[in-house]
């Protein structure tokens, strides 16, 4: 009876979104780099200082996470919520997609669904890595949280009718996704050709036609922001398809050293479908599959060929949608293996299942203090308050992540509640005019406003102020800011 009632509680979706957010959580401890790098960074960073309509110095991706902690003034709290949210969103997308595929599946959904789930958790560890993980789910990339909220539209539409609240609902949805992510397009236009094969209803038609009204929506925005408008869908000569391919899976071999095991786990899937193959279409589980299939296919091959994509290294983030569709075709295979023996070992397989997780991902707790390079970059800090210096130049990779430090120990604000201290480096323009009164308002004090340059030459520092600011500027001596690269620098009258 007892049995039955633990049963009856793990089963339930509730219990299922709620180990959702859990592993979320425990996973940050493992995936998190003690030093985080500039673009995750930068998140917050847009947060506490400006909150732009995209992120700095682009024209696409929307700055959703950085508006909806903009009230949080703490750099530390601030960034760690939007990690914890943004980790949240791939972990629950992995639950949505385990709820979708038991409803089709039919049989002992709740088991079903919380076993898929667990599944698709340890085949993410396991695929991924800490690194890849790291990149799904907590760094700056917009993917999992774009994912999660076309996915959470396309539940709002076939589960409820059609009405003003659910209208909004999925509009408000599609709103954010495409923003955030303009290639959910593709996204959305596929996943409407296999909804569409099950639930052959005319409301679904909404979901594609939002998505390309708000793709062409942001797409007029982002082409008169203040910012260089980049073209995303150029692409190279078909001949580079095969050098492409061998690229992206170099990438995700140098990022998350897991090739070897995602090939092999992908032979075994395909061996245990070829043993089954004449049920493979009778299942509108395996057919959904098939679909996905085909379609992540589609986007390797596309991606392969982005001149946007070979530009940055083919890196494996622009090859999403592929690594979770194959990420779950690996645990769909092993869900149907466990579920084809007798299900009184269902409960033991989710037991192992879970320690199996654990036993990768739990590790003594790494405190906050130490997410970002506690103590790498206080010299920086020390230097520039010696000095009076309230702006930080130099390399992007370096400037971002030392100014996010200093703000995390140094509290300070300007009389009108502004930052104290500013970044003027890559991406670093969209506070010019910050920057700019500063100047002239310590120029009318008798005071030469001066900059600290880390992680760059003086003469390119030099470009970087005169680039983010509109004034000219000279350097002055070498600095002392116990890392190496570090130079004072004076504007000129």
């Amino acid at each position: 009876m007892l049995t039955d009632k633990i049963m009856q509680l793990v089963s339930s979706r509730t219990f299922t979104i709620f180990a959702a957010l859990l592993l979320s959580i425990v996973c940050v401890n493992w995936a998190v780099p003690t030093n985080y790098e500039a673009d995750t960074i930068l998140q917050s960073l847009m947060s506490t200082h400006k909150v732009t309509l995209f992120y700095w110095g682009q024209d696409r991706y929307l700055n959703f996470l950085p508006f909806l902690y903009s009230w949080i003034q703490s750099p530390t709290a601030n960034l760690l919520l939007i990690i914890l949210t943004s980790g949240a969103s791939y972990f629950l997308l992995l639950e949505l997609l385990s709820d979708t595929f038991a409803k089709l599946d039919g049989k002992n959904i709740g088991i079903y669904r919380l076993i898929f789930f667990i599944t698709l958790v340890l085949v993410s560890v396991l695929v991924l890595n800490k690194k890849g993980v790291y990149v799904f789910a907590y760094s700056a990339q917009p993917y999992s949280i774009s994912f999660l909220f076309l996915g959470w539209a396309w539940s709002v539409l076939i589960k409820r009718k059609l009405e003003l609240f659910s209208f909004c609902a999925v509009f408000f949805l599609m709103f954010v996704a495409t923003g955030m992510n303009p290639s959910i397009l593709l996204v959305s236009c596929a996943s409407f050709v296999m909804f569409f094969t099950f639930v052959p209803k005319w409301k679904i038609f909404i979901i594609p036609v939002l998505a390309g009204g708000f793709f062409f929506f942001w797409l007029f925005l982002s082409k008169h922001s203040n910012v260089p408008h980049e073209n995303y869908v150029q692409f190279n000569n078909i001949g580079m398809l095969s050098e492409g391919l061998r690229s992206s899976l170099l990438s995700f071999e140098q990022g998350t050293e897991r090739l070897n095991i995602l090939v092999a786990m992908v032979s075994a899937g395909v061996l245990v479908k070829l043993l089954a193959f004449k049920n493979i279409l009778k299942s509108r589980v395996n057919l959904l599959m098939l679909m996905a299939l085909v379609f992540a296919l589609f986007w390797w091959m596309i991606f392969a060929l982005s001149s946007w994509a070979s530009r940055n290294d083919f890196h494996f983030r622009y090859f999403y949608p592929t690594l979770l569709t194959v990420i779950v075709f690996i645990s769909l295979q092993i869900t149907e293996i466990f579920f084809s023996l007798k299900n009184k070992f269902l409960f033991s397989i989710l037991g192992f299942l879970l320690a199996a997780i654990s036993l990768i991902i739990v590790r003594p707790y790494i405190p906050m203090p130490y997410w970002h390079s506690s103590n790498g970059y206080d010299g920086v800090g020390q230097y520039m308050s010696a000095t009076n210096s309230r702006i930080l130049t130099g390399g992007y990779w370096q400037v971002w992540p030392a100014l996010f430090r200093i703000q995390s120990t140094d509290r300070r604000k300007d009389v009108d509640g502004t930052p104290w201290f500013y970044g003027a480096s890559y991406r670093g323009k969209v506070n010019q005019a910050e920057m700019d009164s500063l100047i002239v308002r310590e120029m009318h004090q008798g005071k030469k406003t001066s900059a600290v340059c880390i992680g760059a030459d003086p003469d390119q520092c030099l470009i970087e102020l005169s680039t983010n600011t509109s004034f000219s500027w000279k350097f002055v001596k070498v600095g002392n800011c116990l890392i190496p690269k570090c130079y004072l620098l004076e504007v000129q009258n």
